[in-house]
Formats: structure tokens, C-alpha cells, sequence
């Protein structure tokens, strides 16, 4: 893959937009499915709960997340406009009986009242966050108190063998990130982390890991 096509789908990584938008997003599923399902997997809400997910894509997964909150309330919330249009075209019937919304914006500036939600829940966008403690204070503000974020990521070690992350992406250690959510007022942080073999741009098996922070608003 040549430099310039590197650059156009990490653009499109960080905001997916049109027919090619559409495409990345379709890979994005597959190649991040692992992982996304094992964040879902670390989700306890009680059943009235509302969770949001901030950079849910085309909202592929939204249904697994609203499956473990049968009387609660999911929003999907993207930077992308291509993607809330995908994501509310793939999930009509859910939008359609009022359990299910998606909005786009900035995650350092949402439209939601203070301690609107129980659970927030992003995979794959703290790359993309230029000054993370700016979404950290946000994500803090719409959790209700003792509300719980889980953020999940691809650690350094896994970034740095992306040849495209060179481009737009911030990647962030662990310890970076913790220390980030203990500076925004996050407690009782707990990481777990999730390791599969994919395989990598040369076609060759490669180990993706995947780690979760689990933490307290």
C-alpha cells in the first residue's frame, strides 16, 4: 500500500465520509470486531440504563449494546454525518421504537445535560483526540455520578506496527492513558486487556491486542 493511500484511509479512519467513508467503515467492522465485542462484553448496565457510545461508526454493533439494556436507552454519537446517516439507516427499526438515537458532533463539546447517561462506552477514537483532556472532562460531565467509561484501544506496541497510524494518529502507552483518566477525576481504574491473530497489511499472522480501561466518573 503506497503512502498516499495510507493517508486517505487514516483521513477517513478519523472521519469516515462518502462511498469511501462507507467502504472503511465496512473493514473497520471486520477487522475490529474482536475487539469491539469485548468492550461490549465488559458492559453490566441494569436494564433501565442509558449508555452512550461515542464513535460508533456506522453502527454496526449498536444492537449488542442496546441487547444488554432491555428497558434502557442507547445513543450513538459520531464526528461523521455519513456515519449517523448509516448508522440510523442499519438500525430504523430500533430508532423507529424510540430505544435508540444517533447524533453527531465533537466529543469535547456534546449536547447532552449533566449526568445524562450510566455508561459511556468508545473504541478506537483516543487516537484522534488532539487534547484528550478536553473529551475526558466532557465524557466526566454527561456521566452521572459513580457513572462508568470504558474506553478501549490498540496499546503503542500494536499502533506502531500499523504502517498508516504515521498519519493523524495520536497513539498513547498505557500508562499514558492511565495517568490522562486519574488527571480528569476518573477512580477505581482498571485495565484488561484482550489479545487475537489477525493478519497484518502483508498478508502475514500478526497479534492485535486490545486493552480496556474500566473506570468510575
Amino acid at each position: 500500500m503506497d503512502q498516499e493511500t495510507q493517508k486517505i484511509i487514516a483521513a477517513h479512519l478519523r472521519k469516515p465520509e462518502g462511498e469511501t467513508g462507507m467502504e472503511v467503515a465496512y473493514y473497520m467492522n471486520e477487522g475490529n470486531a474482536g475487539m469491539n465485542r469485548f468492550a461490549i462484553s465488559k458492559l453490566t448496565p441494569e436494564t433501565n440504563h442509558k449508555v452512550l457510545e461515542i464513535g460508533m461508526g456506522n453502527g454496526y454493533f449498536a444492537k449488542e449494546v442496546l441487547e444488554k439494556i432491555p428497558f434502557g436507552f442507547y445513543t450513538g454519537f459520531d464526528y461523521s454525518a455519513t456515519m449517523v446517516r448509516a448508522a440510523e439507516e442499519l438500525n430504523k427499526d430500533k430508532v423507529g421504537e424510540g430505544r435508540m438515537r444517533f447524533l453527531e458532533g465533537k466529543a469535547a463539546n456534546m449536547p447532552f445535560d449533566d449526568g445524562s447517561f450510566e455508561w459511556v462506552f468508545t473504541s478506537n477514537t483516543i487516537y484522534f483526540w488532539e487534547e484528550p483532556a478536553k473529551e475526558l472532562k466532557e465524557i466526566k460531565r454527561v456521566l452521572k455520578p459513580g457513572g462508568t467509561l470504558l474506553l478501549a484501544m490498540r496499546p503503542e506496541e500494536t499502533m506502531n506496527n500499523i504502517p498508516l497510524t504515521k498519519y493523524g494518529f495520536h497513539i498513547r502507552t498505557k500508562e499514558t492513558v492511565h495517568n490522562m483518566l486519574q488527571m480528569g477525576g476518573f477512580t477505581e481504574i482498571k485495565t484488561e486487556e484482550f489479545s487475537e491473530e489477525k493478519e497484518d497489511a502483508n498478508g502475514s499472522p500478526a497479534q492485535l491486542k486490545t486493552m480496556v480501561f474500566n473506570c468510575k466518573a
